[in-house]
């Protein structure tokens, strides 16, 4: 699988309802537990947000901080 196939399949989202979305495929933190690669969540907020506006609306600005739990 290359590259660009993996970010595609890491940033799928499926649509539950209107303005609702959730991860079909995440990658595991580094550390054990529950815990979710970070910049997949960040690049899958990114796609949810996408999907809720018109194609003529694109991003200009995104902050994200991770609290160490």
């Amino acid at each position: 699988m290359s590259d660009n196939q993996l970010v595609e399949t890491f940033l799928q989202l499926e649509e539950l309802e209107l303005n609702l979305f959730r991860s079909t495929h995440l990658v595991p933190g580094k550390k054990e537990g529950s815990r979710v690669y970070g910049g997949q969540v960040m690049g899958q907020a990114l796609m949810a947000a996408a999907k809720t506006v018109p194609d003529e609306f694109h991003p200009h600005s995104f902050h994200c901080y991770f609290i160490f739990a």
